[in-house]
Parts: C-alpha cells; structure tokens; sequence
C-alpha cells in the first residue's frame, strides 16, 4: 500500500476513534475505528508501521483532546503554535509510542498466528491502552 492511503486510512481509524468518545461520544465507532488502520500496517514495513502509529496516537488524541490548544492560549496567555506544541508534546507522550509498538506488533502478529490473531490483536491493543494510562 502507498503511503497516502495508509496515511489516509490511519487518519480515518483517529477521527473514528476520537468520534467514539465525548463530547461527540458516538460509541458504537470504537468496535470498528481501528479497522481502517489495521488494513494500513498490515503489510507494511516495521519502520512504516511505527510511523503509523505514532500518528494514530496523534490524530486519536486530538479527536478527544482539541480543547487542549485553546486552552494553552486561554489560561496560559501563550501563542497558538505554543498551544499546538504543548499538545503535540502530551500526544507523544500519553499515546503515540504505545500505538507505534501497538503497530509493530500487529504486524509481526498478522505473520502466522491462524485463527488467534484476532485475540492477539485485541490483547496487544488492550496492552496498548493500558501502557497509555499507567
């Protein structure tokens, strides 16, 4: 796959993701955001597949984190692109490495595992998620 369309794909599975949650809080979107980015590291190279992820980590926090920006020129009188960085700084922080190895792994997974895949997958991406809140 081109990289504009795992590009694309990623990007659709970060909107779905953030869309899940408040304030929009579309649930039933969490059972398939990742789906579009699953089909993008699927065969892909590891180098591709953790720059995936880290951008999934960055659109997904922003789908549930846009206030952030705003609130750094708001509260802390400080400048958009400062704002911008600040949360460019807390998505790499809070996700984008967890879903970069969530990437990696989901691609040595899709070599081999047969009809457990898909429970690997699932519990590498809880382990995602629980390395993102610990």
């Amino acid at each position: 796959m081109r990289l504009p369309a795992a590009l694309a794909l990623t990007t659709l599975a970060g909107i779905a993701y953030g869309l899940a949650f408040p304030p929009v809080g579309w649930w039933p979107l969490a059972w398939v955001a990742l789906v579009p980015f699953l089909v993008a590291v699927r065969d892909t190279s590891a180098r591709r597949a953790v720059g995936l992820g880290v951008w999934l980590g960055i659109v997904a926090s922003y789908g549930v984190g846009t206030w952030m920006p705003d609130a750094v020129v708001s509260y802390y009188q400080q400048s958009i692109l400062v704002g911008a960085l600040m949360f460019l700084a807390c998505a790499l922080w809070q996700a984008a490495w967890q879903y970069a190895l969530f990437a990696l792994v989901v691609r040595h997974l899709g070599v081999g595992l047969g009809a457990w895949t898909p429970l690997a997958v699932a519990a590498a991406w809880v382990a995602a998620e629980v390395a993102r809140v610990v």
